[in-house]
C-alpha cells in the first residue's frame, strides 16, 4: 500500500516538473517578443495586391441580332475577375516583389500600403518559369521615395537551416496584414503545379499560409526576407512553400537592369544519386548531384568538369538534390565566379567555375553518321550505331551520340541494369562509347562480379543506371 501511495504522489510531481520546464523553455523565447518585433517593424514593408480584369462578351457562332431578340439567345459572357494577393516593397521608388500568378492576366492593379494608402500599379517584368513578378507603382498621386522603414531587408536563403523560426505576413482570405509564425520544416522541396511551372528548391514551412498569402514575404527572426510565399499543399495541413529569396533577388535585379530575366547556366546536366550509384562512384552515402553530361563549349566544360563528377557543394552550401543545384545556379548572376566541391574518382576537388549567361552562350552539336549494326553477345542486348533514320524516328537530337539499344533480353544483365529498347548508351564505366568495338572491349574486360554503370540517353534526359 505504501508503494502505491508513493507512486500516486510522485507521478503528479514529475509531470508538473516536466510541464513546468517545458513552459519555462517556451517562455524564455516568446517572452522576448521577437515575433512581435518583426511583425511591427517589417509589417510596414508588406502590401496588399488586388488584380482585376474587366468582363467581356464572346459572340456565339451564327449570332444574329433579330433571332437574339426573338428567342432571347444570350451571348457568352466572361465575368469580371478579381484576385488578391500580397507583395513586399523592395525599392524606395515603389517596386514590389510578388508572384506572377497573383497578377497574371490582370488589366488593373491596385497596391495598398500598410498605412492604408492605395495606388495604381503596373507589371514591370516577370520571371515566368519561377513564378515571380516585379510591380511598379504608377499612380500620379504616388510620391517617391518611400521612407526607409517601408523597404524590406533581403536576407540570404542559402544560410537557412531546418528548424529556424520564420514569420509570414500577408492577406490570407482578404485579411490584410495577418501574421503567422512557424519554423522552416524542410529545404529543397519540389512541386509540380501545372505544365508551365515546376517549382524547385522551395522552402517548406509550417507557418500558416493560405490563399491571399501568395507573393508575400517570409521573414527570419532578424526581420530579413528569406522567401516569397508561393504555394500550399491542399492535401495537407500546415504545409506551405516559399521561393528562396536569393533566386528572387537575382530575377528582380535582372528585370530592373535589363527589362527581362537573364538565364544563368553551367552547361552540366545532373541527376539524383541513388544508394547503389553512390557506391559505384565511390561515395559513402547518397548525396549531391551527379553530372551526366557536359555541353560542348559550356562554362562547365571550360572549367574542366566531367561526367560522373558528383557536385557536393556550391560555394559553402551543401548540395542535397539536383534541383537545388540548378536553382542556386539560376540565382547567381552571369559572369560570377563560384567554387564547386566535387568528388571525382574517390577524391574531393575544388573546381572554380564562371557561371555563364544562357542567352549569349550556346552549345556546339557534334553529329555523326554510321550505319553498322551488331549484337553484343553475353550481355543480353542488341546494339546498333545511331544513324539519321533512327534520330528522325525516335526524335533524338544531333548532339546525342552513342549506340542505340534495339533489343533487351528478359532476365539478362542489361535488363537488370534497367536498360530499355530505344535507349542510347553513350558511356560504360567512365569510357565514352564511340563505337561497338569500344563498348565490347570495355564490357569484355569486366569480370562477372565487376559493377557496371552505363550512361544512357532516354527521352530527353541523360542518366546513369547501375545494377540493383
Amino acid at each position: 500500500m505504501r508503494i502505491r501511495e508513493l507512486l500516486r504522489t510522485a507521478v503528479p510531481v514529475v509531470a508538473s516538473l516536466y510541464l513546468g520546464g517545458a513552459a519555462l523553455a517556451s517562455g524564455d523565447f516568446f517572452s522576448s517578443n521577437v515575433i512581435a518585433d518583426v511583425a511591427e517593424k517589417q509589417g510596414k514593408t508588406v502590401v496588399n495586391i488586388v488584380a482585376q480584369s474587366r468582363g467581356k462578351s464572346v459572340g456565339v457562332p451564327f449570332y444574329d441580332p433579330y433571332l437574339d431578340r426573338l428567342f432571347q439567345f444570350q451571348q457568352n459572357i466572361i465575368p469580371p475577375r478579381r484576385g488578391e494577393g500580397s507583395g513586399v516593397l523592395i525599392d524606395a521608388k515603389g517596386l514590389v516583389l510578388t508572384n506572377e500568378h497573383v497578377v497574371e492576366g490582370a488589366e488593373q492593379l491596385k497596391v495598398t500600403l500598410a498605412d492604408g494608402t492605395a495606388y495604381a500599379a503596373k507589371v514591370k517584368g516577370v520571371g515566368h518559369e519561377n513564378d515571380l513578378a516585379i510591380l511598379e507603382i504608377s499612380d500620379p498621386d504616388f510620391k517617391a521615395p518611400l521612407p526607409e522603414e517601408n523597404i524590406a531587408k533581403l536576407g540570404d536563403s542559402n544560410k537557412l537551416r531546418v528548424g529556424e523560426w520564420v514569420i509570414a505576413i500577408g492577406s490570407p482570405f482578404s485579411l490584410q496584414r495577418t501574421v503567422t509564425a512557424g519554423i522552416v520544416s524542410a529545404l529543397g522541396r519540389e512541386l509540380h503545379i501545372d505544365a508551365d511551372r515546376q517549382y524547385n528548391n522551395l522552402i517548406q514551412t509550417d507557418a500558416s499560409i493560405n490563399p491571399g498569402n501568395s507573393g508575400g514575404p517570409l521573414f527570419n527572426i532578424n526581420g530579413e526576407v528569406i522567401g516569397i510565399n508561393t504555394a500550399i499543399n491542399p492535401m495537407g495541413q500546415g504545409l506551405g512553400f516559399a521561393i528562396p529569396i536569393n533566386l528572387a533577388k537575382k530575377i528582380s535585379q535582372d528585370i530592373v537592369s535589363y527589362g527581362k530575366v537573364q538565364r544563368s547556366w553551367l552547361g552540366a546536366e545532373v541527376q539524383p544519386m541513388s544508394q547503389l550509384l553512390a557506391r559505384r562512384l565511390g561515395l559513402d552515402r547518397p548525396g549531391g548531384a551527379v553530372i551526366t553530361r557536359i555541353v560542348a563549349g559550356s562554362p562547365a566544360e571550360k572549367a574542366g568538369l566531367k561526367p560522373r563528377d558528383v557536385v557536393l557543394k556550391f560555394e559553402d552550401t551543401r548540395v542535397s538534390t539536383p534541383s537545388q543545384l540548378v536553382e542556386m545556379v539560376q540565382a547567381t548572376a552571369g559572369d560570377t565566379r563560384v567554387t564547386l566541391t566535387v568528388q571525382r574518382d574517390g577524391k574531393e576537388l575544388s573546381v572554380p567555375v564562371t557561371v555563364g549567361k544562357m542567352n549569349r552562350e550556346g552549345a556546339t552539336r557534334p553529329s555523326s553518321e554510321e550505319k553498322e549494326t551488331a549484337d553484343s553477345k553475353g550481355f543480353g542486348i542488341v546494339l546498333k550505331v545511331l544513324g539519321s533514320s533512327d534520330r528522325q524516328r525516335l526524335n533524338i537530337p544531333e548532339e546525342v551520340s552513342g549506340l542505340l539499344v534495339s533489343q533487351v533480353a528478359d532476365g539478362s544483365r542489361a535488363a537488370r541494369l534497367g536498360v530499355q529498347t530505344g535507349d542510347v548508351i553513350y558511356e560504360i564505366n567512365g569510357t565514352k562509347v564511340t563505337s561497338l568495338a569500344v563498348f565490347d572491349k570495355v564490357r569484355g574486360a569486366l569480370k562477372d562480379d565487376d559493377g557496371i554503370v552505363l550512361g544512357i540517353y532516354r527521352g530527353g534526359y541523360w542518366l546513369y543506371v547501375s545494377e540493383r
